[in-house]
């Protein structure tokens, strides 16, 4: 189950025609913000603040994104690990294990927790990240040739492009895509567990601050 809906799903977008990112999107106001970054970066906690919050989760992990620079619904599921969980005050005794050696568990989306309907335009994507030295969160706009960098980095398992001999269409969509998007650098402050909570939330209130600055 665990590789069928993520390396092979991802595989199957590919052979669609889509570009895919290895992040989350979520609808904002009728329109799509995607975060991106390593594993770790906290991109489906982030998605699950959201989504606390009122605003519906479009893809977790794999985001598949059509030619028209939209994001498309995804798998109705974020993947919370046990620790993340229990900073959202979110319950996991019921939920499923995404592998039974690993505290990490597949969350359900209700109906009314998503968008499964139509496709959401593209219009912010943030790259997640962490620093160890900061004392409060920094976004960074990314202009110019320097787009193209970062939406490669961050495309789901990024080595099928050469197998599936996609690079010169994979490279055609990050450019339309670059163009058409607000795209940054979020990096935040690595504090400890007991702060966590506060700190996500905190995350949410300054990027809808930034989306509301860049619409």
């Amino acid at each position: 189950r665990l590789f069928l809906l993520g390396s092979a799903f991802g595989a199957l977008l590919f052979q669609r025609g889509h570009l895919v990112l290895h992040g989350n999107a979520i609808k904002i106001d009728g329109r799509c913000m995607i975060c991106v970054g390593a594993s770790g970066a906290g991109k489906s906690t982030l998605a699950a603040a959201f989504a606390r919050r009122g605003y519906p989760v479009l893809a977790d992990d794999v985001v598949p994104v059509d030619a028209n620079a939209a994001a498309l619904p995804g798998l109705p599921r974020i993947k919370l690990w046990q620790d993340a969980a229990e900073w959202l005050g979110i319950e996991t005794a019921g939920l499923r294990r995404i592998r039974p050696d690993m505290a990490k568990f597949n969350m359900p989306l209700a109906e009314d927790d998503r968008a499964v309907s139509a496709p959401a335009p593209i219009r912010w994507i943030y790259i997640l990240g962490q620093d160890v030295t900061l004392e409060d969160v920094r976004i960074v706009p990314i202009h110019g040739m320097a787009r193209f960098g970062p939406l490669r980095n961050n495309t789901y398992r990024v080595r099928y492009l050469q197998g599936m001999k996609l690079g010169p269409v994979h490279l055609e969509r990050c450019g339309a895509l670059a163009g058409q998007v607000h795209l940054a650098r979020v990096t935040r402050p690595d504090v400890a567990e007991p702060e966590q909570a506060a700190r996500v939330d905190a995350l949410v209130d300054r990027l809808l601050a930034d989306m509301r600055d860049n619409g």
